[in-house]
């Protein structure tokens, strides 16, 4: 029999259990709880004690969302699930959040094909696109081999244990972008790396700092994420130490057991020319969002329009 129960961080540090989704930890959750606005909320669908689905995100007011443009919401399906059930069992999840929030919005994982649920609950929906890098696949490009190819002694490459480290090189980095916060972000940052949820690779010429990329771990998936790389200076660039921090992290996530890696950026023509040189695997995903004030507009216009098509009909 199907039971929807709704969790906070607290209650969900004691339920949690099989779930080896990084997304689903509490250690995690928690960290997004303590630096965004609101309070972390879980909708779980059990059937006979069994969990069927997860939908999770910060509940803040009459908005209940999840804050990271580069990282997915808390979601599971089980994969045990006829389509029907599914569908259905996320159907109730939607309507249960709706009782309680007024605007949603969601960053649906990469597994997600079927959005149908959503799209009959109201909700609206982006397509985007991303590239899934399988790291023991090392088929590059062919200017990618060759630079590979190529002994490079003026870069010395390392994992860093502190992102004390590389702080100053990335707040230059997010100033340049106009980034508002950086302090903090780098300070949410250290929480994860407390938590070893991030991997830090660097590249030095000599004793100065030249690039860092910051990888967003989800080890019990065997999944990793490319959401912070640092820009390089041109002649940096003409020597071609994009590729080679590229290089390196892929070995150092292979050494670790990761077996997939999101390396981002799809959606941006000028990275995505270069990111394809990788050979990545070109894959969809969802932001979906959903305005009461907006679907209550929607169905007014269509009363509306119902009630001028009757009168015209009935002046015929």
């Amino acid at each position: 029999m199907n039971r929807i129960e709704i969790f906070n961080i607290n209650q969900w540090d004691i339920q949690i259990n099989a779930h080896k989704d990084v997304y689903l930890q509490p250690d995690f959750l928690r960290i997004l709880e303590n630096r965004y606005e609101g309070e972390i909320m879980i909708f779980v669908l059990f059937f006979n004690d069994k969990i069927r689905n997860i939908i999770g995100g910060l509940s803040y007011k009459k908005k209940f969302y999840y804050p990271h443009h580069f990282l997915f919401s808390p979601y599971f399906q089980s994969t045990e699930l006829s389509e029907n059930e599914c569908n259905n069992g996320i159907k109730l999840l939607l309507k249960e959040i709706k009782k309680k929030h007024n605007q949603i919005s969601l960053r649906l994982p990469i597994c997600i094909k079927d959005i149908r649920p959503f799209i009959w609950e109201d909700f609206s929906y982006i397509l985007k696109y991303t590239y899934l890098k399988k790291i023991k696949d090392r088929e590059f490009h062919p200017n990618i081999k060759r630079i590979l190819k190529k002994q490079n002694f003026q870069y010395s490459f390392k994992i860093e244990n502190k992102i004390e480290i590389v702080k100053n090189f990335l707040i230059n980095d997010l100033n340049q972008y106009n980034f508002s916060n950086s302090k903090e972000l780098l300070n949410y940052l250290q929480n994860l790396s407390d938590l070893n949820l991030i991997i830090i690779t660097s590249a030095y010429r000599g004793e100065i700092l030249k690039a860092c990329n910051l990888i967003f771990l989800n080890s019990g998936k065997k999944e990793a994420y490319f959401f912070l790389i640092s820009k390089v200076g041109k002649d940096d660039y003409k020597q071609q130490l994009p590729t080679l921090m590229y290089e390196f992290s892929f070995q150092k996530l292979e050494e670790i057991g990761i077996e997939y890696a999101d390396l981002f950026g799809a959606n941006i023509e000028n990275v995505s020319n270069f990111k394809s040189k990788l050979f990545p695997e070109l894959k969809e995903f969802y932001e979906v969002e959903y305005s009461k004030i907006r679907t209550d507009f929607v169905r007014f216009l269509a009363v509306i329009k119902s009630i001028v098509k009757r009168i015209y009909y009935l002046k015929r």
